[in-house]
């Protein structure tokens, strides 16, 4: 459904993006990995439109994005951006309408449609309870729970995710990538999301794209990208990596020594104190 041909983009002079290829089938969920700024958030902005790569496309339903209008790309893309703002006083159901809007006609009010989809989205992410407290009121976690209900909001056909985690307790993280993944397979989506948080990726995503400095070191299953060989080029650490002995998928464990012996500083800092 969504695809990237060889895609690069530059701001100005600086390459983000060299040559990244990939492909999200019906059903299926991508997660973006690499280093701090190595493309992932770029990539994201390519795949919506946002973006227009000086070289390669982006097609989806096998055609180019720019084929389609903004309204018929609000309809289909669901998405979560880092440091959603509010612009102004609001409460969660208010935000999570705001989805809504490319369905609307004209400057009427939303429609009863328009609600049930809110009110749906809401009760998905576990934040129905909170549905008239104002946006400013939450915490990091209720936050982002509103946040992936107004992605879900839209009824999307692509879910388009950065770092949709962020903020959330364990216990939710692996709720909302349940969530993701089980609507993915439902409703017969294709999803992509960043995540720093390698051992959820491995658990929740069937295929991984890691990037470094723009550019595409692998792509393909956990098991294919997430190796000692890969991670240790791409994040330029030691790591180990063996099998979650439930699930029998990557687990990949750091070392404090390892953290250690990349900041020498902190141990003279420590024998100073002494």
């Amino acid at each position: 459904m969504l695809e990237a041909r060889d895609v690069t983009f530059a701001y100005g002079t600086r390459c983000a993006l060299v040559g990244v290829s990939l492909v999200v089938a019906v059903g299926e969920v991508v997660a973006l990995v690499g280093p701090n700024g190595s493309g992932k958030t770029t990539l994201l902005r390519v795949l919506r439109g946002v973006l227009r790569p000086q070289s390669g496309e982006v097609l989806w339903e096998g055609k180019p994005l720019v084929r389609f209008s903004p309204r018929e790309l609000a309809q289909a893309f669901g998405v979560i951006v880092q440091d959603a703002r509010v612009g102004f006083r609001m409460t969660v159901l208010e935000y999570v309408l705001q989805a809504r809007f490319p369905y609307s006609r004209g400057f009427g009010f939303e429609s009863e449609a328009d609600v049930r989809s809110a009110l749906w989205a809401l009760q998905l992410t576990r934040a129905l309870e909170f549905k008239d407290r104002w946006m400013t009121e939450l915490s990091g976690g209720e936050r982002q729970r509103v946040v992936l209900a107004r992605a879900l909001a839209v009824e999307p056909r692509v879910l388009l995710l950065d770092e949709p985690t962020a903020n959330l307790d364990l216990r939710f993280q692996v709720e909302m990538l349940s969530l993701i993944r089980r609507l993915t397979r439902e409703r017969a989506l294709s999803s992509v999301f960043v995540a720093h948080e390698l051992n959820l990726v491995a658990e929740f995503a069937d295929r991984v794209l890691l990037l470094k400095d723009g550019r595409p070191l692998a792509f393909g299953s956990p098991s294919e990208v997430l190796t000692e060989t890969m991670l240790q080029h791409a994040f330029g650490i030691r790591v180990c990596v063996d099998r979650n002995p439930l699930s029998g998928l990557p687990r990949i464990t750091v070392s404090g020594r390892e953290a250690q012996s990349l900041c020498p500083e902190r141990n003279t800092c420590e024998e100073e104190r002494r």
